[in-house]
């Protein structure tokens, strides 16, 4: 869309200017012509990353095509001229915006002698001397404010750039705020209830228990802290959720049949939950299991697999 709207108007006045005016050299279309085209191209983001080259040869046509044109002089270039004019200068623009400042610096001197010599297509018989020296530098003022425009706007992008990685990083520690105040909560809660299932681990069996599903309950909690917070981290990071849902107890089967299959026919596992599971827990247990395989790097030993149960 970029495309069309910026290089079908300027390629359009050139198209009517050729109508309505005697054509002049081609040494002074053509150029112009390659001109347009180029800036229409380079609005194409995937062009982007040839911008400079493509600006440095839109220069060195332009200027080689002027000289020659200079050798023998025909009709001025008039609206060519001009059209050109305003294709140099968008190109300009637009590299010393977007493209590396190693690349743009040799591109934007290319094209702005290219520009500056455009001015010679405007007079009959062309200037010389001091007068086409005055020219030059006169045409050469759009040049400036071409490179003060794309200077003004590379600072506007490296701005934002610049807010947005702030912005995250501001929500990055925010993030790791609440991980620090949820899961730090959880965790000295567990730890707490170990030590007390420790000391009442001989005195009352039942207390006991009820600290091991305390523990339980404050792991469940700490484990769905940290799942949210390191969703949030992806999503910063322009990461799209997996729709994939993560493996639970429902994948158990699937696991030990692949186990069986990896030639341990005897491995074996019966899961009973008294009632629903947490899914950050049935996370936990798949993990567990499948790094407790016979078939992984880290546990694979010689010889065969017990049953696990």
């Amino acid at each position: 869309m970029r495309l069309l709207a910026g290089g079908l108007p300027v390629a359009g006045a050139l198209a009517l200017a050729l109508v309505l005016r005697p054509l002049p050299s081609p040494l002074v279309v053509v150029p112009a012509m390659l001109a347009v085209a180029a800036m229409s191209v380079v609005w194409w983001p995937r062009a982007r990353p040839l911008l400079a080259a493509i600006t440095a040869a839109a220069g060195v046509v332009g200027a080689t095509c002027t000289l020659a044109w200079l050798a023998g002089p025909g009709i001025s270039g008039g609206p060519s001229t001009y059209t050109h004019t305003v294709a140099v200068l968008t190109l300009i623009t637009l590299t010393v915006r977007w493209a590396a400042v190693r690349q743009a610096v040799p591109a934007v001197a290319v094209a702005a002698t290219s520009e500056a010599l455009l001015a010679l297509q405007i007079t009959q018989p062309p200037p010389s001397g001091l007068e086409a020296v005055a020219l030059a530098l006169f045409w050469s003022i759009g040049t400036a404010g071409a490179i003060g425009l794309g200077a003004y706007l590379r600072t506007l992008d490296r701005r934002r750039v610049e807010a947005v990685r702030q912005a995250r990083r501001t929500q990055r520690l925010q993030l790791a705020r609440d991980l620090h105040d949820f899961v730090a909560h959880d965790v000295s809660a567990m730890v707490i209830q170990a030590q007390a299932a420790q000391i009442l681990l001989d005195r009352d069996p039942s207390e006991v228990a009820a600290a091991l599903r305390a523990i339980e309950e404050d792991g469940a909690r700490a484990l769905a802290s940290m799942d949210r917070t390191v969703r949030m981290l992806r999503e910063l990071e322009g990461e799209s959720a997996s729709a994939e849902p993560l493996p639970g107890l429902d994948s158990l089967p699937d696991l030990v049949r692949r186990f069986a299959d990896a030639g341990f026919p005897d491995t074996e596992m019966r899961v009973e939950p008294s009632g629903p599971v947490p899914r950050e827990v049935a996370t936990t247990i798949y993990r567990i299991v499948s790094r407790r395989s016979p078939t992984s790097e880290s546990t694979r030993r010689p010889g065969r697999a017990s049953p696990s149960r």
